[in-house]
């Protein structure tokens, strides 16, 4: 109830104490509203909002009800823990623009769940279900718990929006990482590494959260990159946001998620594959061909012995098929994929 999107500020920097924070363009975009912040990415106007709007003590609250000091439970094993110290004010104020702390990207797509839905929080988990590949029997059914509702349905969406212009704006940090064809919200972060006390110059952890299709979000993915080269505040992007995008629109199409705009006809409906298995290579690639595969020979057998993804799953349009013809071959090149 405390963020006003259209609250005008002096961008640049920021003081606490004797300490001064500064926009990461050092010196910022003039007065400009907290939304236009939001999209910039400004520090200043995080620490606006956690210290003078929220106040630190709340912010804490939400750290928490966020579960952001608690594993996740997921059912993998050997999860840790976020790192983070409260006990000193600065370093509250620092974490709510993303460093002084550490979480995971397991907390990070919890806490983001929230953000996608009403504001209620679900478990993360790995496997959906076990089948039974002979019977089609399911053996086995994750049904993913409510871990809390650390924000209102409504602030749930005014996040959304205010998500909207990092990807969808002319002044966006998130430009990158838009699709053709459905709407991408999200945050774009780009953390500094401390090394015996000091920052690491000029290298950084990447990182990027982004749900779509943006009305009523089905999917929310997270990509990050750890200092991918000594100029990696350009590069880092550059890396994530093909494969965030090839991901995403797969996935959605996937899902039959209906487009929202369309430059370019999209075939969102899956397919159900058929079994190549017997055929000889030739025969193989032309009949998946034809149902809409993109079909990769593995080996130099004369027969398909084995397919993936295997009869009967759902594909999409354009996906690749695997089409293993002997029991060694090369391995092919994975680029572009």
């Amino acid at each position: 109830g405390v963020y006003n999107p259209n609250e005008l500020y002096e961008s640049g920097s920021y003081k606490y104490g004797k300490t001064v924070f500064n926009d990461y363009n050092i010196t910022g975009w003039g007065t400009i509203p907290m939304v236009e912040g939001v999209w910039h990415s400004s520090n200043v106007a995080f620490s606006i909002l956690a210290n003078e709007r929220l106040g630190l003590s709340r912010y804490e609250d939400y750290f928490k009800a966020f579960k952001f000091d608690q594993r996740t439970g997921i059912d993998l094993p050997g999860e840790v823990n976020s790192q983070f110290d409260f006990e000193s004010p600065m370093n509250v104020l620092i974490t709510a623009w993303g460093q002084s702390t550490a979480v995971t990207p397991m907390q990070i797509l919890q806490a983001t769940s929230a953000i996608a839905t009403d504001g209620t929080m679900k478990q993360p988990h790995l496997i959906k279900k076990i089948v039974n590949s002979e019977t089609g029997e399911t053996i086995r059914t994750t049904n993913p718990k409510e871990v809390g509702q650390p924000i209102t349905a409504e602030t749930a969406k005014k996040t959304r929006e205010a998500l909207d212009g990092v990807v969808n704006s002319d002044v966006g940090t998130g430009q990158l990482y838009a699709l053709d064809n459905y709407r991408v919200v999200g945050k774009t972060g780009t953390a500094q590494i401390a090394e015996n006390g000091k920052y690491l110059s000029g290298q950084y952890i990447h990182s990027f959260v982004g749900m779509a299709p943006e009305d009523d979000p089905e999917l929310v993915m997270y990509i990050a990159v750890d200092r991918p080269n000594s100029d990696s505040s350009t590069t880092g992007p550059r890396i994530m946001a093909p494969l965030f995008k090839d991901v995403m629109d797969v996935a959605l199409r996937y899902r039959s998620v209906e487009p929202e705009k369309q430059e370019k006809a999209v075939e969102a409906s899956t397919k159900t594959t058929s079994s190549y298995i017997g055929q000889n290579r030739e025969e193989a690639v032309n009949a998946s061909t034809e149902n809409s595969f993109n079909p990769i020979v593995l080996g130099d057998g004369d027969e398909v012995i084995a397919q993936s993804p295997v009869k009967g799953q759902s594909y999409v349009v354009g996906e690749r098929l695997l089409l293993k013809t002997s029991e060694s071959f090369t391995m092919p090149t994975l680029k572009g994929w």
